[in-house]
């Protein structure tokens, strides 16, 4: 397989979330021959040819985790390579639920909710991968132990963000010197930047006792984020309102 670099190339509307992105150093962005286009992250530490799912294993392809949104573990390459990645899309089913709308709530709840979906396609919910790398890189600047991102990859119309897995051990005790759910949820909020829950739920531990958070999609950081935010929920409403119609 081969790999081109080339400039990158964007919707206007994604102009704000890439600027943005380029305030944690250079990122490269390459086409293969399979018309894959990769934006390869200034925190990856993984080959280019690790990326490209053309070079995972089978059971890697079909290797499916996430609960909301499709989550893909590469744990094999094609030659056998043992890796540990993981391929985050973004979340592609929305509520329809007029009350969690009126409170400005888009997200699906889940089958135990009770509630309806709507499925989108839109551009701007491929824009929501962006904006997890953002957050993600963010948390690394600042010291806060989190997912690592590699690189941004897009498949016809598609995006999936990679990301390093976290080695894990659920045996060993908490590091003594790991900060405090509350200091670090005082430091995120300090950023200016709101999960979307109580993400105490997605914490990794490592082999070393420390905690990293993972599944940062449905955070917000206003203002950066507000745009972004509005354009998604009017997608969600004009779909609502179709699927009414």
């Amino acid at each position: 397989m081969s790999y081109q670099q080339i400039p990158l190339i964007h919707s206007s509307e994604e102009q704000f979330v890439y600027k943005f992105l380029s305030r944690y150093g250079e990122y490269a962005h390459y086409k293969t021959d399979t018309e894959r286009e990769v934006t390869v992250f200034p925190t990856c530490t993984t080959p280019l040819e690790h990326l490209v799912e053309e070079n995972w294993g089978v059971k890697s392809r079909e290797h499916y985790c996430g609960n909301f949104r499709q989550v893909r573990q590469i744990s094999r390459l094609c030659d056998g390579t043992p890796v540990y990645l993981f391929a985050k899309g973004p979340e592609r089913r929305f509520t329809t639920s007029n009350t969690a709308l009126e409170r400005g709530r888009v997200w699906w709840g889940g089958p135990r909710s009770g509630e309806k979906y709507v499925v989108l396609s839109d551009r701007v919910v491929e824009e929501a991968v962006l904006w997890e790398a953002v957050f993600l890189l963010e948390l690394h600047e600042q010291n806060i132990r989190a997912e690592i991102p590699q690189a941004v990859v897009e498949y016809q119309g598609r995006k999936e963000v990679i990301v390093q897995g976290i080695p894990t051990d659920y045996t060993v005790r908490s590091a003594p010197d790991q900060p405090s759910y509350e200091e670090t949820r005082d430091k995120i909020a300090g950023l200016g930047i709101i999960p979307s829950d109580d993400y105490s739920c997605n914490l990794v531990s490592d082999t070393q006792g420390y905690n990293h958070i993972i599944d940062v999609n449905r955070w917000v950081w206003k203002p950066h984020t507000d745009d972004f935010s509005a354009r998604l929920f009017a997608a969600v409403q004009r779909a609502v309102t179709k699927r009414k119609t």
